[in-house]
């Protein structure tokens, strides 16, 4: 996440003042926010969804283990494999965290190189690489998790 940040608040400062947010069909910017508006719009995203995934995963997984809905689950949360269940549970929550943090700094890139141009175009090819790469990872998240916990 440090390193996300420290790009994120470098690269800003390479953006005009006002920053294309948001384009229609055509590819023309129809939605602007200041830098410092979208600098905080993109910081606040970029640490605090992470944060809430991992966290919320996490201390929720540990507080409330009856209301888990896994595979399987009256094996899996039994109190002998109770613990290790919850560390996995734990860990992969943080990978989604940080696959959520990988989203965000491209998404962020994106804005760079729209911005390399005026008016601004957005890079589809860029967009569509990060956002296929996301899914890609998230599904690979999710078929872990799957493969976890076994049905039986």
């Amino acid at each position: 996440m440090v390193f996300s940040v420290t790009f994120v608040i470098y690269t800003s400062y390479f953006l005009p003042s006002k920053v294309a947010t948001h384009f229609n069909v055509n590819n023309q910017p129809d939605g602007w926010m200041t830098r410092n508006a979208y600098l905080l719009l993109i910081l606040t995203l970029l640490i605090s969804i992470p944060i809430a995934i991992s966290v919320g995963i996490s201390v929720l997984s540990q507080k409330f283990p009856h209301l888990l809905n896994v595979p399987n689950g009256d094996y899996w949360l039994a109190p002998r494999r109770l613990n290790e269940s919850l560390d996995f549970l734990a860990a992969h929550g943080h990978r989604l965290g940080r696959l959520i943090i990988m989203l965000t700094s491209g998404l962020h890139y994106v804005v760079l190189v729209a911005h390399r141009a005026e008016p601004p175009v957005l890079p589809h090819s860029w967009l569509m690489a990060i956002l296929l790469g996301f899914v890609f990872a998230l599904a690979m998240w999710v078929l872990t998790l799957y493969r976890r916990f076994p049905r039986s």
